[in-house]
């Protein structure tokens, strides 16, 4: 949980630093530790499904924050103005029967293979 508050107070130091109008300002002193809390623990709990990528729980837990945004008033800068923002990533994933680790040590050697050992 610790690196969550520093996470948070690096997002609030700067909206601070750069606040040039009374609106932004107010907007800013209006954030409250249960505020945030309450915003993590939606986004941390179960029902949004973890955030692997590509997954439903990033889906649910983009879209919510996207909700977030629209109901404070900020403008989208996404696909089609939106909060959203889709783009294309690679995955690799391993060839658990084709992948070993090989260890030689003293005259033996020993052979571990990723999806039987």
């Amino acid at each position: 949980m610790p690196s969550v508050w520093i996470a948070i107070i690096a997002c609030v130091i700067p909206l601070s630093a750069f606040a040039q109008n009374a609106a932004v300002r107010a907007g800013a002193e209006s954030l409250t530790a249960s505020d945030v809390r309450r915003r993590i623990e939606i986004i941390a709990h179960d029902s949004m499904g973890g955030r692997d990528t590509p997954s439903r729980g990033l889906n649910l837990t983009a879209s919510y924050i996207a909700g977030e945004f629209a109901r404070l008033g900020l403008r989208g800068g996404g696909d089609s103005g939106s909060f959203i923002q889709r783009y294309r990533i690679a995955r690799a994933r391993l060839d658990g029967e084709a992948s070993k680790v090989v260890v030689s040590a003293g005259g033996s050697t020993v052979t571990a293979t990723a999806r039987r050992d």
